[in-house]
């Protein structure tokens, strides 16, 4: 035990009584904890990324139930996105689960593999960390997409496309009130994932399990998934119908949530979680559900994305195919 705690695993200050009971039963909660810890101490960059996704959308069911307790919450995202531990057919991470003397024995193996690894080979964590720090995946996922060029524009002047104001860094509008196509209701988007279909392996998003059944794909020209989360403040009344027409884009699409039984068995928040049809209204002023759109490749589609934030950032993107 002594060595574990030389080793960096185990912090006894984490313990109310500054002890460790040896005898005590181990969560894996806590052992997520043990071994993030130890990742950090061989590799200064695991102790980065361990604060890169304070605020990551982490895919196991308690983080979307809101069980998922702070304390833990980035020494699991890490010991997923590291492959290090994964979550049960229950789509539960387990946190308060005891481990066995197996699984332990199994998760220091993989722990000896990612050890002698960057965190940067792990495209998982890669993604966990682009969310936490700008709420998307998207520069992981689909790097192809860039900040729009002044010559794509068919028309401009300086005032209308100004240098300063335009970004391809989701950060700058994230969680900030969106210029709205319609007045029903003040938007923001949390979060914004983005998923190819088509990827296999280690190729594959993190979050496909969470948000996409097993060979799901009934996509045209190549395109992706994506799905945003909504945070809104419904000004008076509000349809489905209404809330799709807010901002007017493929992409980025409040009108469906994610169908997939997946996202079900994730307990994910969907639009059908305020009670409301496509005539009906909300039965709750401030909704904050998933959406689901389409990412488009494909120059004869939409494949501009463009969110304007109140203040006047400017965030607009589109892939670079012609």
């Amino acid at each position: 035990m002594k060595a574990a705690v030389q080793k960096g695993f185990i912090d006894p200050a984490a313990y109310s009584s500054g002890k460790l009971n040896a005898n005590a039963p181990l969560s894996r909660g806590e052992l997520a904890v043990w071994l993030t810890n130890g990742l950090a101490k061989v590799n200064a960059d695991y102790g980065t990324a361990l604060k890169d996704v304070t605020n990551t959308v982490v895919p196991a069911k308690e983080y979307f139930t809101g069980n998922l307790p702070a304390a833990q919450k980035n020494a699991v995202a890490v010991a997923m996105g590291t492959r290090l531990m994964s979550v049960g057919e229950d789509k539960q991470f387990g946190i308060d689960r005891t481990t066995t003397r197996a699984e332990v024995a199994v998760l220091l193996a993989r722990y000896e593999a990612a050890a002698h690894k960057q965190p940067a080979d792990f495209q998982g964590l890669q993604e966990l960390r682009e969310v936490g720090l700008t709420g998307t995946n998207l520069k992981v996922i689909a790097p192809k997409y860039k900040v729009i060029p002044r010559e794509m524009f068919t028309y401009y002047d300086d005032s209308y496309y100004d240098n300063a104001k335009i970004t391809d860094d989701f950060s700058k509008v994230r969680n900030k009130e969106l210029v709205t196509v319609t007045n029903y209701a003040d938007v923001k988007v949390k979060n914004w994932i983005v998923i190819s279909p088509y990827a296999t392996g280690e190729q594959r998003s993190i979050y496909y399990p969470v948000f996409l059944d097993e060979g799901q794909n009934n996509l045209l020209r190549g395109d992706y998934y994506s799905f945003p989360e909504f945070d809104m403040t419904i000004k008076g009344t509000m349809t489905a119908l209404q809330a799709g027409s807010l901002i007017q884009s493929p992409t980025i699409d409040a009108l469906f949530s994610p169908r997939s039984k997946a996202s079900s068995a994730y307990s994910i928040s969907k639009i059908d979680d305020y009670n409301v049809g496509f005539g009906a209204v909300f039965k709750d002023k401030n909704p904050a559900y998933w959406g689901e759109g389409l990412l488009h490749f494909d120059k004869a589609l939409v494949p501009e994305v463009k969110l304007t934030s109140k203040d006047g950032v400017n965030y607009w993107v589109r892939s670079e195919n012609k």
